[in-house]
């Protein structure tokens, strides 16, 4: 307890209603009925609302995972500018020819990085506007929908973010390494 809250993370809510459980424990099944009631001290959901907003929350799962998808392969660039950099650090006549271009590179990946996962005031904070439908007791207000519209807006410009740059400034990254025919055994006998 932390000052009467919980350190840990509470698990999905539960609707009321009656469920039925089941268990295996040591090779025996055991099963039975479960009533859950709504906490007496709080209003309770709207139960269709909610089934609703889960509903909805459900349909957008595929979209979140194709981002997370696209995150990790913009993540995995940033691993491969590290390894060159570190890579070409004893050549100073490649690095000398390539240093221009890896800063360019590498400031705007960053500067895409930052825009991206930055939790307070990018987009990822506002990504996480879809969690007003896991949280929320009935219909969506105006402003929770303005929340989820805003996180999927968010989904829509990272995209294009990273899009963008594999397109652009990583495609004339990996250009210049294949027109200078420096292949990733070279730059390892560097």
């Amino acid at each position: 307890d932390a000052g009467g809250r919980s350190m840990f993370r509470r698990g999905a809510p539960v609707l009321p209603g009656k469920y039925s459980a089941q268990a295996q424990i040591d090779g025996k099944s055991i099963s039975g009925d479960i009533e859950v009631r709504s906490d007496p001290r709080m209003e309770a959901p709207d139960i269709k609302a909610v089934m609703a907003n889960m509903k909805r929350a459900d349909e957008l799962q595929d979209r979140i995972r194709e981002y997370n998808t696209h995150y990790a392969g913009f993540i995995a660039i940033d691993e491969e500018l590290k390894k060159i950099s570190a890579l070409i650090t004893d050549d100073m006549s490649f690095a000398d020819e390539h240093k221009e271009l890896y800063r360019i590179v590498r400031e705007e990946y960053d500067r895409i990085s930052s825009l991206i996962s930055n939790r307070r005031e990018g987009m990822a904070g506002r990504m996480m506007g879809i969690n007003v439908l896991y949280s929320s007791k009935g219909a969506l207000s105006d402003t929770e929908e303005k929340s989820v519209e805003d996180a999927l807006k968010a989904l829509d410009e990272a995209e294009e973010l990273m899009k963008g740059f594999r397109s652009g400034e990583w495609d004339t990254y990996r250009k210049f390494f294949i027109d200078n025919n420096i292949t990733l055994d070279r730059l390892i006998k560097m």
